[in-house]
């Protein structure tokens, strides 16, 4: 009795299954990134209520810094407490906000707890005055 012969081609069968698999399902999921993106950034742009990001739920907030904009610690541009923005959440006393002008993400140290807007067209009423002096 002789061992059954199985030519190369034959064991590259399965590794070629799963490396398709991964490939298509990739794909899929670069295309759908891409849309969720778009989508976002459309809303944000039109200030109407944003899709759902990566299972992060953005909503349209008004923030206020809790100290003069000079001891304000941010990234990425400028905080305008008169205007809502879209806030993806706060961790570790940053607060995440999407800054449509630089079309990147704004990051704020030492902002006030944002309160929710209810969408980008609206104005957000922050005083000033009730900063702490400098000196």
């Amino acid at each position: 009795m002789h061992a059954p012969f199985v030519s190369p081609v034959e064991r590259l069968g399965v590794p070629l299954y799963v490396l398709t698999q991964v490939t298509v399902v990739a794909m899929c999921a670069l295309d759908s990134a891409g849309e969720a993106v778009e989508d976002f950034r459309t809303a944000a742009v039109r200030k109407t209520d944003p899709p759902s990001y990566f299972g992060v739920t953005p909503e349209w907030t008004c923030v206020g810094p809790t100290v003069p904009a000079a001891k304000l610690g941010s990234r990425s541009g400028v905080l305008r407490p008169e205007r809502p923005y879209l806030s993806f959440g706060a961790a570790g006393g940053t607060v995440s906000l999407w800054e449509e002008l630089a079309g990147t993400a704004l990051q704020i140290r030492r902002a006030g707890a944002p309160r929710p807007a209810a969408d980008g067209r609206v104005r957000c009423s922050f005083s000033y005055a009730s900063l702490p002096k400098d000196g």
